[in-house]
């Protein structure tokens, strides 16, 4: 009998309720876990335009589940839509519940899951850019979504370069994509500013500006078990682009530069996630996003053994990641 992931990729919808409680059931152990062996506040210290304020740790673990379903949904309308993977699949949204879940560091930190959900509305817009050099509406409207995204997380603003690689990319750069896509990233900030200098003439907080462009190395900082299981992610996604890339004249001619931009997203969050001191945590989302369209693009269109069984190792490897967590708690 042949292993695939049929059940998976087209599930009825009992089984998608179930795929997705399961995984968040992995949030909600690893929160009751940490509760229980660890005498900590019961609230967290979340930084607002240089102001300070608290949050109950609850409030704050149930606004981030919500907001990882939604940048879900849009995951899979974002698939759906522009035929990243050609075929209509239910492994996106669910890979991404389930890495988001397993990565217990991201459960308490809303503004790296809302910066996605900005940076999605993004990439719809961006998208749905292809072959249109005189689209500047959207190119105004995707890079005003990743302004706004720059307000929470501020090394965001790093992906405005890649956003004009992705023009590049969807043959849509001209120079009037390109000075939308400017203008539409300082809009915000020019209000922002705005508002700020006529409040606080001061420029006292001009200071919060360059916070959190701090460079640094902070994986050298993370325990063994979770640099096992980087090492872990890296490898299986090595031998997903391998099969990915070594059959891309299969892909339909507008997919590919989909599919092209989705591996510069991941290398380039994994990057600045690497070398932004504090902003590891933050760049995850964004690592989870690119992972898991890329590698659901294998497990989704190929049928093989070697594809099932490398679709339980990384199930397993992630359970395990979980586990060692709480071990070291």
């Amino acid at each position: 009998m042949r292993l695939t992931l049929r059940n998976l990729i087209v599930p009825s919808i009992p089984s998608a309720v179930l795929l997705i409680a399961s995984s968040l059931l992995i949030w909600i152990l690893a929160y009751l876990y940490s509760t229980y062996i660890l005498i900590s506040t019961p609230f967290i210290d979340i930084t607002l335009f240089g102001n300070e304020y608290e949050l109950d740790i609850r409030a704050a673990h149930l606004i981030s589940i919500l907001l990882t379903l939604f940048n879900a949904f849009l995951i899979s309308q974002l698939n759906n839509k522009y035929s990243i993977i050609r075929i209509r699949s239910f492994l996106p949204p669910f890979i991404y519940i389930f890495l988001i879940s397993c990565w217990v560091n991201t459960h308490t930190n809303i503004f790296a899951h809302l910066s996605l959900t900005f940076y999605l509305f993004s990439l719809f817009m961006t998208y749905g850019m292809y072959k249109n050099r005189k689209s500047a509406e959207q190119a105004f409207l995707g890079s005003l979504f990743l302004g706004l995204a720059s307000f929470l997380v501020k090394p965001i603003a790093m992906f405005l370069p890649l956003m004009w690689l992705g023009f590049i990319f969807l043959k849509s750069i001209s120079f009037r994509t390109f000075l939308a896509s400017i203008i539409g990233f300082i809009t915000p900030w020019i209000i922002y500013f705005a508002v700020r200098i006529y409040f606080e003439p001061n420029f006292l907080w001009f200071n919060f500006i360059m916070q959190g462009f701090n460079f640094g190395f902070p994986l050298l900082s993370r325990p063994i078990s979770e640099l096992i299981y980087i090492s872990s992610l890296v490898i299986i996604i090595t031998i997903i682009l391998f099969g990915v890339y070594t059959k891309l004249y299969n892909e339909n001619i507008d997919s590919r530069p989909k599919l092209n931009f989705m591996l510069l997203l991941l290398l380039f969050s994994f990057v600045n996630s690497l070398v932004f001191d504090n902003q590891y945590i933050i760049f995850m989302p964004f690592v989870s996003l690119s992972y898991s369209i890329l590698i659901s693009h294998s497990f989704t269109l190929q049928t093989s053994r070697f594809i099932f069984w490398l679709f339980i190792a990384f199930i397993l490897l992630s359970i395990l990641f979980v586990i060692s967590n709480f071990i070291i708690i």
